[in-house]
């Protein structure tokens, strides 16, 4: 099914608009069901997986309302494309991607507690030509945040001087300390290096720590 719509409302940040349009597609999809939302500039590196991990909390859908729940994967942030490959940032983000309750608050998330899986996703959001940054950064739900300064580092850096440069991310630059480099542009040989170098692979303890530590934030609530 496609769902077509007008989600623009004058009067509404950007960002409110985004909220809007993604409760107004989990509706068309339902309650009772996980509410999937991937963006077309993410990819995963394994969908299949992603899906049987999700489909071990299925006890969550069966009453959406009395147990808010949403599902992180990890985002491998695509930083820029060069002419021999694509930068990308070094260490992996949090992403939320699936819930059993669409009551957005800011962009995909809730306020409810998050299940980590082991998933990750590449994500194109910054990886694009000036002109097309430029004009995401205007229109964007992050417009009112984003570092004024973020745009003039993107350009200097290059697959020869990354290394020179610290501090990428487009709010809060800290968050993103350091670049590294795939060798290729194709999106499927990115997949398969990370398959077969296992560099960004996150450990099993990493994710039960980060689980129990929201299950223990949300024990009492």
């Amino acid at each position: 099914m496609i769902y077509e719509d007008n989600f623009y409302v004058p009067g509404f940040t950007t960002m409110q608009c985004e909220i809007r349009e993604r409760k107004l597609l989990s509706q068309k999809m339902g309650l009772g069901n996980w509410l999937i939302q991937i963006d077309c500039d993410e990819y995963f590196v394994d969908f299949k997986k992603f899906v049987t991990d999700l489909r071990k909390y299925d006890s969550y859908i069966k009453e959406p309302l009395k147990k808010p729940i949403q599902i992180a994967a990890f985002w491998v942030i695509l930083y820029k494309y060069t002419p021999n490959g694509i930068l990308y940032v070094d260490k992996p983000t949090k992403a939320i991607f699936a819930t059993n309750n669409p009551e957005y608050v800011n962009g995909r998330r809730i306020k409810g507690q998050v299940i980590y899986t082991n998933n990750l996703v590449l994500h194109e959001s910054l990886s694009r030509t000036e002109e097309e940054l430029r004009f995401k950064f205007e229109n964007w739900g992050h417009n009112k945040e984003t570092n004024k300064d973020f745009l003039n580092k993107w350009i200097k850096v290059n697959e020869n001087n990354f290394r020179e440069f610290k501090d990428f991310y487009y709010i809060e630059p800290e968050r993103w300390k350091k670049l590294d480099f795939f060798p290729t542009r194709n999106i499927t040989e990115i997949k398969k290096n990370i398959e077969e170098e296992k560099k960004l692979v996150l450990s099993k303890l990493f994710i039960s720590m980060k689980n129990f530590g929201q299950w223990f934030k949300f024990l009492f609530k």
